[in-house]
């Protein structure tokens, strides 16, 4: 019963807030007497062009997102996540990066009388940036509770 009501009312509007409580409705219609509650996920990637930070060209990327609704006793409760990737720098491996800096600065320069152009200069060889920290794969997760009139956009 419920695949078959699924099915029809899933793919014949597009999927918002107000969808997801019709399906929901129709849920515990069915089972009248048996059931005062409901809930329906829908897990699906969302894509989206984005363009690339060097150049003029544009990709699709994709975020992994769910739409999720709930009817319990008559309340409806219906909620967007979305996952975003994105890169970071890896702070423990930044704090260490420093720390080496620093110890390759006080070992070229302890007790020296310095200038800013020395400095400068020194900071552009491989001697004055001896580490760098690496970066890291990260994800924002992202929840919004939506109202059943709300739209999708």
């Amino acid at each position: 019963r419920l695949y078959l009501l699924l099915d029809q009312l899933a793919t014949q509007e597009a999927l918002t807030p107000n969808r997801v409580k019709t399906i929901l409705d129709k849920f515990v219609e069915s089972h009248q007497g048996l059931s005062t509650h409901a809930f329906v996920e829908f897990k699906f990637d969302y894509y989206e062009r984005r363009l690339s930070l060097k150049s003029d060209n544009s990709g699709w990327k994709h975020y992994p997102t769910t739409l999720r609704g709930e009817l319990r006793n008559g309340q409806f409760e219906c909620e967007l996540s979305i996952e975003v990737p994105y890169s970071s720098t890896c702070p423990c491996s930044a704090a260490l990066s420093r720390q080496l800096i620093q110890e390759a600065f006080e070992a070229q320069f302890a007790g020296k009388s310095l200038d800013y152009n020395t400095v400068l200069a020194w900071l552009g060889t491989p001697e004055g940036i001896n580490a760098t920290p690496h970066s890291q794969r990260s994800y924002a997760q992202v929840k919004v509770k939506v109202q059943a009139g709300d739209q999708l956009e």
